[in-house]
């Protein structure tokens, strides 16, 4: 059998925290610093263990990114969060032409020249 992970290292196999030789903690949710990785992030161990605090983080404070085997796999979010993403921005064809940043401007820059029209083969 191989070496055990040193005091203060993660049991990758077991996502464990190791102190003083014996596995004792789960890994915490931890952050990083990129925009992606700034969500919070958990194992798939910890994120079956502590599913209902998983829930109510995602509710509270936003989209919550679980790892499996090391590999960002999900992002849990808020029903907030899915409906605002999945929200089409305009619902309608008059609410997008009245939202469109042209509306306003002078119709003759929008004017088709009066030339006559370029022959094509059929």
């Amino acid at each position: 059998m191989g070496k055990g992970p040193e005091e203060g290292e993660v049991d990758t196999d077991s996502a464990r925290l190791v102190t003083g030789g014996i596995p004792a903690l789960e890994m915490a949710p931890q952050r990083r610093g990129t925009p992606e990785e700034d969500m919070t992030r958990w194992t798939l161990r910890t994120a079956k263990n502590r599913f209902s605090e998983l829930v109510d983080r995602a509710r509270k404070e936003g989209p919550q990114l679980v790892t499996r085997r090391g590999a960002d796999a999900v992002v849990v979010l808020s029903i907030e969060d899915y409906r605002a993403m999945t929200k089409p921005a305009v619902s309608d064809l008059p609410e997008f032409f009245q939202k469109s940043p042209l509306r306003g401007l002078p119709e003759d820059l929008f004017a088709r020249g009066r030339e006559k029209a370029r022959e094509v083969e059929a």
